[in-house]
């Protein structure tokens, strides 16, 4: 990530050629400097679109000098395009703060676990953020609850969420 706030130059379009596997993911070369542009080093956050499809990626450095957007698989897979052909792609900075909201029920079982809300809390925003996504990635209420309790014990446990997370 960048260190400092980036520039802001808008809207950045260009023409570019995917590539990558199509089976998982690729991603398109950036005919920009980073530096440059941004003014800063590293990878920079933006919301890119490819052939109208939109996401969320990064700008940042890759290799020679050069600096890459990643194209997630479920955006490639609808692009309906192979590796070496054309796209119109554009990105802008990325500059809201990422937060993110606690279900209500899983703040209240935290704050029934003394010993879990303090792991919680130490866990780096990405790390609460999954627990947060395995628990309302489900659209039944019951199993959300399952998942609660889950959560609860693996980190009453300090076990994290990839060591079992089935529910």
């Amino acid at each position: 990530m960048p260190k400092g706030p980036a520039k802001n130059p808008g809207t950045v379009r260009f023409t570019a050629r995917l590539e990558g596997p199509k089976e998982r993911s690729g991603w398109v070369i950036f005919p920009y400097s980073v530096k440059e542009l941004y003014g800063v080093r590293g990878y920079v956050p933006v919301v890119a679109t490819v052939e109208g499809f939109t996401f969320r990626s990064s700008v940042g450095g890759w290799t020679a000098g050069l600096a890459r957007v990643d194209v997630p698989g479920r955006v490639w897979r609808r692009l309906r395009k192979m590796a070496g052909e054309t796209v119109e792609a554009a990105v802008t900075l990325y500059s809201e703060e990422r937060e993110f909201t606690v279900p209500i029920a899983f703040k209240v079982a935290l704050l029934k676990k003394p010993a879990a809300l303090v792991r919680f809390r130490k866990l780096s925003r990405l790390r609460q953020r999954e627990y947060i996504y395995w628990i309302n990635e489900i659209g039944l209420e019951a199993i959300r609850k399952r998942r609660i309790v889950r959560a609860i014990e693996m980190l009453s446990e300090g076990r994290s969420l990839a060591s079992g997370s089935g529910a």
